[in-house]
């Protein structure tokens, strides 16, 4: 897949709303579309879906636009993606309800990609961040940065005619601030997504005292957030190995559809409430073959865990396999990692639940 980026703009790129937009596609000078997700119709998706594979595509969100552009082919697979989304909604709840279903389907769909961060990486691919930075693009590759995941909200909720405008949280992130029924909300889906993927009570969209009936109505959870199933399960347990900690996160977690960051986001957050986090230490390596290849490494006191994708279950890894794969350079450590060589053995005050 290329990504192309235009410097000259006469007369090739045509920014798009409606159909009459599309009448002037009969001018074979056009190659580069810029789509308005504020403002564009599904006629006009549809109809480019099935009659634009000349095009490049780009996208305003706003008064901004972007000039990353992807191939027709990933324009179409995101919009089919998109089309199922909408497709999947109830289009007689209200505002509330469909602006935090939007939310939870693309937080599902989205992931963090470790490659693309530059305090994680000596190089970055930025031919791939290109991508990413895209709407289309984003949702093709199933990855996601902050401003993009943004934009794609900003879409979706446009579909919807929801209120809603990107703006600025502090000087590295970004947000959607929705305005329903006469009020005013920033949400970061961004933040929230290892959350969704784990079936947590999300920390940036409403502390509203009923949204864990809006999840019920709209299927994200059966009766409990997944944190309190875990914690009703640990209660039958005085104590519990380590090993048998991490099975009972992965049958109750869905850990496989999430990257290394969102795993390690989520793992802290249970070792901080089940373990003492004084002998935990969570490291991300890759894979130093072809591309970049993530591995999470959990370390134990004296011993090693890894989750493996193939396998979808979390796995000891022994000394001698770490030291073969990190001392013959098959896999090695991101940047800016903590690794430790001695652990405390001195237990919390408070009961250590995972012994």
């Amino acid at each position: 897949m290329k990504m192309v980026k235009v410097m000259d703009k006469k007369r090739v790129v045509l920014n798009v709303k409606d159909m009459d937009d599309i009448d002037k596609l009969r001018d074979s000078l056009y190659k580069y579309l810029v789509i308005d997700l504020k403002n564009v119709s599904r006629e006009v998706i549809e109809y480019l879906v099935n009659n634009g594979n000349k095009y490049l595509y780009s996208f305003k969100a706003l008064d901004k636009s972007s000039c990353n552009y992807v191939e027709h082919d990933v324009f179409v697979y995101a919009e089919n993606i998109i089309s199922k989304i909408i497709n999947e909604i109830d289009k007689n709840n209200s505002v509330y309800l469909i602006a935090r279903e939007l939310y939870i389907k693309l937080g599902k769909i989205l992931s963090y990609d470790i490659n693309i961060e530059i305090d994680k990486n000596e190089e970055v691919d930025y031919s791939e961040v290109n991508i990413i930075d895209n709407v289309w693009g984003s949702i093709y590759k199933g990855m996601t940065t902050n401003k993009s995941v943004c934009n794609i909200y900003f879409y979706l909720l446009s579909i919807f005619n929801i209120d809603n405008k990107i703006v600025s949280i502090n000087e590295e992130e970004y947000g959607n601030m929705l305005n329903i029924n006469g009020s005013s909300e920033i949400v970061d889906l961004y933040s929230d997504i290892p959350y969704v993927k784990a079936g947590f009570k999300t920390i940036s969209f409403s502390d509203m005292d009923d949204i864990i009936d809006v999840d019920k109505k709209i299927g994200y959870i059966s009766n409990y957030y997944n944190e309190e199933v875990l914690d009703n399960v640990l209660k039958e347990y005085d104590n519990i190995d380590f090993k048998s900690f991490l099975d009972i996160i992965n049958k109750y977690i869905n850990i496989y559809d999430m990257s290394v960051l969102e795993i390690g986001i989520i793992l802290n957050k249970l070792f901080s409430r089940y373990c003492n986090i004084k002998n935990i230490y969570i490291n991300n390596y890759y894979i130093n073959k072809g591309n970049k290849q993530s591995l999470i490494i959990i370390r134990y006191k004296d011993k090693r865990y890894s989750y493996n994708y193939n396998k979808r279950c979390f796995v000891s890894i022994s000394d001698s396999d770490f030291n073969n794969l990190y001392n013959n350079n098959i896999i090695n450590l991101y940047l800016n990692e903590e690794v430790v060589s001695e652990y405390s053995n001195v237990l919390d005050e408070d009961l250590c639940k995972v012994v």
